[in-house]
């Protein structure tokens, strides 16, 4: 038994409408990905050939009435068409489309030797080292033929094996898709398909995958004939998307394709990797995963993604043989692919394929242990970890990524021969940015009993709906009883003036989460989850707000199925809603490592700041002799020997500062200027003895700093949605949720944008653990700038922002007032003071000064230090460091003797300011009252006493102390949607 399981009546109607409203089929199938058609030229094409050519070179002509690009050789050479620059580069995109192209000759001979063993097509990768050739494509029995080259690693057409035909099903040599379509129930891929032109094998997905990203040669086949003249022709070389099937369709037949063109100009500049690679044994990884099972790769915390993504997974086992595979599947359990299709997959013969050294596969003997040498990178054998990957189309995965977690199901089914397979790693690389996205509905969300009869719950306004290049999502996070199979939410495009009158459904979120949720009473829930929005609904979405620049798309939200049922909820709550898709026009800006800018040079953000007195001392005769200077520059300008015939410089130095005793107790430790110690009795100088030594008077003390690194980054384009800020960064290992970064404009009122990697508070939206990422890898992060700031922050198309550990708090002391939004925005919602203090008190002790301190004392006595918490257990050499607040001044305490305590003053940039012992408030309002200065004074003369209180604080409150470990920015990339609709 594979993934099936029976699917109760009671849903069994909403999984079917779910289907339908939530995961129709992605992307289009047939849409155009790249084209050449011969009108007036060659478009770019041009031949080359391999050996010594006979004759003038060859030269492409073009046809104008047949639109055809021709070739002539004299034979005994193998020359292609070679495509020009824009059908290369990045191109994953052809992952599982179709390479179609229209083949002839004018003359040749056929009964002439044609050397099958050169490629009829061939890609190749300078920079992976790669050349894949598809062969045995090229029939040779007609003029002219149309064929189609699938970038799979599936073969290109399948044939029974054996058996003779009958009406109901195919004998041997038949074409044929599934073994059903065949007599004897076994339908083989035969010979054609891609192979690795230096190993001879066929290739794997991976391969195909690792030259399509960087793809420097793509050549078809014109020159086939020994001995003879041959005129060759080709006709509209074309490549259009393909939808993954596990059988396709026979190459020889032709595909009508739409004429359509994605002119998208949202383009990232950079592409970003996610690893889960987990040390040891969890229930997907590192475990034996015996046949049939299924498991969900799960990647957290990942941005919104608008590009199309490779999936590569390492694996080991029993992969070797004929229908051995790890079929991949959606979020929605729709299959994207397979991985794994070994050499002699659907081949005729049971065998694996290698190279016999004429670059023809030859069979293997004895290969009884798993994935013996059929998989290879260059040269070397990889007999156990085995790597391949599919391409997810940008459709699929601006939904997928939508909600910030990405889940990928692998599996093996009881049909699969498969027995045992060990997952050991999953890698998700994607462009960063090229999204438009705007949040609706944000923290603290919208709280509401939706309508009891429609489900009507609320209205969402999108300000500014830009065209849309592909598919999107809308992403919702709620709470509420969404466990009944026949409760879901809804939303709908509203054209209309009133609210709740849209005529149909675009997305459909949670259907079905019952039983996701399980059986039971009805409970409450949060949850996260996204649905598709058609390109078609976003095109009209944006047509509806074309006219007018202020004008705003409406969406309705409903709480679908039985609204008015006894148990159902009275209560929704819409935490966050967000619409996301990839536009036809956006800003996209990267600043990384080598682009020479501060903070991205590849070293740790600074912690500490080492400051050292830099004092010169001068030697000379006359008034300037053991000056004192701040620098060596000021000594040598002031440093002057004067006498009565001229004057003449001093010398300058730093002086030593003699330290510990000589052997004999009487004599004097002292240093010369240049640090040389000696021992000196009277007018006796010898050699140091004893402990005897000079150390430099160079005083260094390393402090806490406020780290923080600005960037400006330059844009383009009117923002028509949130700004996002994408963050690539190498973190602290282990991972923990209380190490973060901050970001925070650099303009206006210079607020806080959010929190990286972490958050100071989980009240609400934590992060997910990073723990299961591969530690030695950069991950990725964002914030995004809200819309309503946006166009004013951009106006000038420069985003300042700094990126932080701590903020500098020079003009507000953020222990005084936590809920002032630069300090901790998050916390904004709960409206009281004592609520955002509770967040960073460290307990509820305290104490009072003993004394009046002055700006710079740094010993403070105080009536009670141990109700402070202050004592050998919080003051130690392996403690946390130790943050007290005094009034708006905050001070670390290094080391206590009794109620004697020894501070660092103003950390943090906080001010450093005097404090009185306290303050005497006198209700009669006498001067003699209010003029006290200690307490038995103010209450001899009837006032209330009121300490200086000595408060201790949590470092949260300080953050560039309380984060461990070292961050490395990597990279920095702002990204929205633009209403300029010109290329960027």
């Amino acid at each position: 038994m594979g993934w099936s399981q029976a699917i109760p009546a009671t849903w069994s109607i909403m999984f079917a409408l779910y289907w339908m409203l939530a995961c129709p089929a992605f992307g289009s199938p047939g849409d155009i990905l790249m084209e050449s058609a011969f009108f007036r030229d060659t478009d770019g094409w041009y031949a080359t050939w391999d050996g010594k050519l006979e004759g003038r070179p060859i030269q492409l002509e073009v046809d104008r009435v047949s639109q055809r690009a021709k070739g002539v050789d004299n034979g005994n050479v193998f020359w292609y068409f070679t495509a020009p620059a824009k059908f290369l580069g990045d191109r994953r995109t052809f992952m599982n489309g179709v390479l179609q192209y229209n083949l002839g000759h004018y003359f040749f001979n056929g009964e002439l030797k044609n050397n099958s063993r050169q490629a009829d097509v061939i890609i190749e990768s300078k920079k992976k080292k790669i050349q894949l050739g598809a062969r045995y494509v090229y029939t040779g029995d007609a003029m002219t033929r149309i064929y189609n080259v699938t970038f799979s690693a599936e073969p290109f057409e399948k044939f029974c094996k054996s058996g003779s035909s009958s009406s109901l099903c195919g004998g041997a040599n038949d074409r044929c898709q599934t073994n059903e379509d065949c007599c004897d129930k076994n339908c083989v891929g035969g010979q054609a398909r891609w192979y690795n032109l230096k190993t001879g094998k066929p290739a794997q997905n991976f391969e195909i995958l690792q030259v399509l990203s960087s793809m420097s040669a793509l050549k078809i086949r014109g020159g086939y004939y020994d001995g003879v003249e041959e005129r060759t022709w080709l006709k509209n070389p074309l490549v259009f998307e393909g939808n993954y099937e596990p059988h396709m369709a026979s190459p020889e037949k032709v595909v009508e394709v739409k004429q359509t063109w994605q002119t998208s100009s949202c383009s990232a500049e950079k592409r970003s990797k996610l690893t889960v690679r987990p040390t040891g044994p969890t229930d997907t990884f590192n475990t034996d995963l015996v046949r049939p099972w299924l498991q969900y790769v799960e990647f957290p915390n990942i941005p919104q993604i608008c590009s199309d993504a490779s999936l590569v997974i390492e694996a080991s086992g029993d992969l070797l043989g004929e229908d051995k595979y790890v079929t991949v599947f959606g979020e929605k359990g729709e299959e994207l692919g397979r991985l794994f299709v070994t050499a002699n997959d659907f081949s005729v013969t049971a065998s694996a394929c290698a190279n016999d050294g004429s670059g023809e596969c030859s069979n293997v003997p004895d290969v009884n242990s798993a994935n013996t040498s059929v998989f290879m990178q260059d040269e070397v054998v990889q007999p156990y970890i085995v790597k391949d990957g599919v391409v997810i189309s940008r459709a699929r995965m601006s939904v997928y990524a939508a909600d910030r977690r990405l889940k990928i199901g692998l599996g093996v089914d009881g049909m699969n021969l498969a027995t045992t397979v060990r997952l050991v790693s999953a890698t998700i690389e994607f462009g960063v940015g090229g999204c438009f996205s705007y949040s609706a509905v944000r923290f603290p969300g919208i709280s509401k009993t939706p309508d009891r009869v429609s489900g009507y719950f609320t209205t969402l306004d999108i300000p500014k709906v830009i065209p849309a290049a592909d598919d999107g999502a809308i992403a919702v996070n709620a709470t509420g009883v969404l466990q009944p199979v026949n409760t879901w939410i809804g939303v709908s495009v509203n054209s209309s003036v009133s609210p709740g009158t849209s005529p149909s459904v675009v997305a459909m979120l949670f259907a079905g989460a019952g039983q996701v949720l399980g059986t039971g009473p009805v409970r409450n829930v949060t949850e996260f989850d996204s649905s598709r929005i058609s390109r078609n609904n976003l095109l009209l979405m944006a047509q509806a707000t074309a006219a007018q620049f202020s004008s705003r798309t409406r969406i309705d939200v409903f709480l679908h199925g039985e609204p008015d049922a006894s148990g159902h909820p009275d209560l929704l709550v819409l935490n966050e809603a967000s619409i996301v898709y990839p536009p036809l026009s956006c800003s996209v800006t990267t600043l990384k490592e080598g682009m020479g800018v501060l903070g991205l040079l590849g070293r740790p953000i600074e912690r500490e700041l080492q400051q050292c007195d830099d004092w010169w001392q001068c030697s000379a005769e006359g008034p300037a002799d053991k000056r004192k200077f701040v620098s060596e520059l000021k000594c040598r300008t002031e440093c002057w020997s004067s006498s009565a015939l001229r004057a003449s410089p001093g010398r300058c130095y730093q002086p030593f500062i003699a330290d510990g005793v000589c052997a004999i107790p009487t004599d004097a430790c002292v240093c010369s200027w240049d640090g040389r110690p000696s021992c000196n009795a009277g007018e006796t100088s010898k050699v140091a003895d004893g402990s005897c030594h000079c150390r430099s008077s160079k005083s260094c003390i390393r402090s806490p700093i406020n780290a923080s690194y600005p960037f400006s980054i330059s844009t383009k384009g009117v923002p028509a949605g949130d700004v996002s800020i994408l963050v690539e960064a190498t973190v602290p290992v282990p991972f923990r949720s209380d190490n973060w970064l901050r970001v925070r404009l650099g303009e206006g009122d210079k607020r806080t944008l959010g929190h990286l990697f972490g958050s100071p508070d989980c009240s609400w939206q934590c992060k997910d653990s990073y723990a299961g990422y591969d530690p030695t890898q950069p991950i990725i992060d964002s914030v995004r700038l809200p819309f309503e700031l946006a166009r004013d922050v951009l106006s000038d198309n420069v985003l300042e922002i700094f990126i932080e550990i701590d903020e500098p708090r020079q003009e507000l002391s953020c222990a005084l007032h936590p809920q002032h939004p630069r300090c901790f925005p998050y916390l904004d919602a709960y409206g009281t003071e004592e609520h955002a203090r509770s967040k960073f008190l460290r307990g509820t002790g305290y104490t009072y000064l003993a004394q009046n301190i002055n700006s710079s004392q740094t010993t403070i006595e105080v009536l009670n230090s141990s109700s402070a918490g202050i004592d050998d257990t919080t003051i130690c050499t392996n403690c946390e460091s130790f943050y007290v607040l005094v009034e708006s001044e905050l001070m670390q305490v290094i080391a206590f003797d009794g109620n004697k305590l020894d501070v660092v003053r103003g950390v943090a940039n906080s001010l450093l300011q005097a404090h009185s012992i306290g303050r005497c408030f006198c209700a009669n309002r006498t001067a003699t009252c209010e003029g006290s200065l200690l307490e038995t004074d103010c209450t001899t003369y009837d006032g209330i006493w009121q300490g200086t209180v000595m408060q201790p604080i949590y470092p949260h409150i300080l953050p560039a102390l309380h984060n461990e470990g070292q961050y490395i920015l990597r990279s920095i990339t702002v990204s929205y949607g633009a209403l300029d609709h010109e290329r960027f």
